[in-house]
């Protein structure tokens, strides 16, 4: 099975990519829920509200004084709720083990009290997602032939550049639009001068590999 894969690709797709028999086109969750299929894993069914009343809960048992979330999180827990969720889903895709070490700052210990009972109580996040589909790749194999990368392999955070690594990948070049207005016309203009910043930036990510 080929899968091609772009982290863009599990929302509106302004481009359509061709797909056959053995030949499938997914973004991260499309991916993820694919893998844990394979893999025998236990889906992940939480809605985001339950997700965010889950995390709230475990703020709020762990909330005092001294947390540096205490003044806003008495005024707006739901918001200060999301924001921290948030924090949470990027760290563990960067690399977060759920936890930070006795001297790291009071902010930090505070997200890894929460974290002690958020690690047994919230909803799987989409990087904890992916480094159990990792770790279980170590022991069974997938139908998962290749992946054709869409995007620059160097940009993904760290998690998912292990499982792409793991699963073996394929760079796809780069797509540059053709400038398609009547020639002369103010919209050609437009198109031409994006067409050259697509290029440079382009020959710039070749540039720092």
């Amino acid at each position: 099975m080929l899968i091609r894969f772009g982290m863009h690709l599990d929302g509106l797709q302004p481009l359509q990519y061709g797909s056959g028999i053995g030949e499938v086109t997914r973004g991260p969750l499309g991916l993820l829920d694919l893998l844990e299929v394979q893999l025998g894993l236990p889906p992940v069914i939480a809605t985001s509200a339950d997700t965010l009343m889950a995390y709230r809960a475990c703020l709020a048992e762990v909330d005092a004084p001294p947390r540096f979330f205490h003044a806003s999180f008495a005024l707006d827990p739901i918001n200060v709720s999301r924001t921290l969720l948030d924090w949470r889903a990027t760290l563990y895709e960067f690399g977060w083990e759920g936890g930070f070490p006795p001297d790291a700052p009071a902010r930090l210990r505070d997200l890894s009290d929460v974290e002690a009972l958020a690690s047994t109580r919230v909803p799987l996040c989409r990087g904890q997602r992916v480094r159990r589909v990792t770790a279980t790749l170590h022991d069974l194999a997938t139908q998962i032939e290749c992946v054709e990368l869409l995007d620059d392999i160097h940009e993904l955070p760290p998690v998912w550049r292990a499982l792409l690594q793991k699963l073996g990948f394929v760079a796809q070049a780069a797509i540059v639009p053709t400038p398609r207005a009547r020639a002369g016309t103010d919209l050609r203009v437009l198109q031409d001068a994006l067409s050259q910043l697509a290029a440079a930036e382009d020959g710039a990510r070749v540039a720092k590999r």
